[in-house]
């Protein structure tokens, strides 16, 4: 008992269970295996996922741990990884190509909605693999070759700048409003 004298706190009762009472297993969440799996074997679960996409030449390992010695510094010595040795990858495809060529053209690729603009357009893979074709011309015309560093502003709805200097095998680093910078390890090797 707390409180005033006599009267008893409304959390002090002991409640007896009912003899049907039966304790509630606690089912994992799909997350909940991933999670493990990924912190257990990172190597195997790395390689999983890499087969959900389309590989030019698909990689000999997930990982490659070396270390690397400081040129001129022979002492100075770091932990070097590299991922997916051997592996090469078309971003472009995976994120349009192979969408259109599964019959999913008609599907939403990108949903644009500005709330600066009041603009929302919804652009499919069909029309974003046909822009982004076109503009890998373009930039080909003007001499962009595999190797090259393109910088484009590309206004929205359409942040397809990245995706035809993909296609050329070319480093992009983004300008674009609204669109992220986008890691240059995630380029066509």
């Amino acid at each position: 008992m707390s409180g005033t004298q006599g009267i008893p706190h409304p959390f002090s009762k002991v409640v007896s269970r009912p003899p049907t009472f039966r304790p509630v297993t606690v089912m994992s969440h799909p997350q909940d295996e991933v999670q493990a799996h990924s912190l257990d074997d990172p190597e195997s679960f790395w390689l999983q996922q890499a087969s959900h996409l389309h590989w030019h030449k698909p990689p000999l390992a997930a990982l490659h741990k070396t270390t690397k010695t400081l040129a001129g510094d022979g002492d100075i010595s770091h932990p070097h990884w590299e991922w997916f040795p051997g592996g090469e990858i078309s971003t472009c495809h995976n994120c349009v190509d192979r969408h259109v060529e599964a019959g999913h053209g008609a599907q939403p690729a990108i949903f644009y909605d500005s709330p600066v603009t009041g603009t929302e357009q919804a652009i499919t893979y069909a029309q974003l693999l046909d822009e982004v074709e076109t503009f890998a011309g373009v930039l080909r015309e003007e001499g962009v070759k595999r190797g090259d560093v393109v910088l484009v502003y590309s206004e929205p709805p359409f942040p397809l700048s990245p995706l035809p200097a993909f296609l050329l095998s070319t480093s992009f680093p983004s300008l674009s409003p609204g669109l992220p910078h986008i890691p240059s390890d995630w380029q066509q090797s």
